[in-house]
C-alpha cells in the first residue's frame, strides 16, 4: 500500500508519521461510488417511479469513480459477494 504524503512548509513528510495520525486513522470517512446518469428535468425527476430503469452514461465494463470524503481516491468495478453488492478497487490515485 502506498503511503499518503502531506506537504508541509519544510518539505514532504509521510502522513503516517504525522503526530496526529493515531487520532486521524480512527476517524470515519464516507466512501462513495459514483455512476454517471443522464441529466433530468424537474418534470422527469418528478415522474420517476419504482422499478424504472435508469440507463447510465458509463460502459458496463468501465470502472466507476471512488471518492472518500469528496476527494477522488481511485476507480473500481462492481462485483457481488454472497448476494451483496460490492466494489473491487482497480486503481488508486497516485499521490
Amino acid at each position: 500500500m502506498s503511503q499518503l504524503e502531506l506537504a508541509t512548509t519544510t518539505g514532504v513528510c509521510s502522513f503516517e508519521s504525522a503526530a496526529a495520525w493515531p487520532v486521524l486513522r480512527g476517524m470515519p470517512v464516507r466512501i462513495a461510488v459514483y455512476i454517471a446518469l443522464p441529466s433530468f428535468s424537474m418534470g422527469q425527476l418528478h415522474a420517476l417511479r419504482p422499478g424504472q430503469l435508469l440507463l447510465s452514461a458509463s460502459s458496463a465494463a468501465g470502472d466507476v469513480a471512488v471518492r472518500a470524503g469528496g476527494a477522488m481516491v481511485g476507480w473500481a468495478e462492481f462485483d457481488s459477494i454472497d448476494g451483496r453488492m460490492a466494489v473491487r478497487l482497480t486503481r488508486l490515485v497516485a499521490v
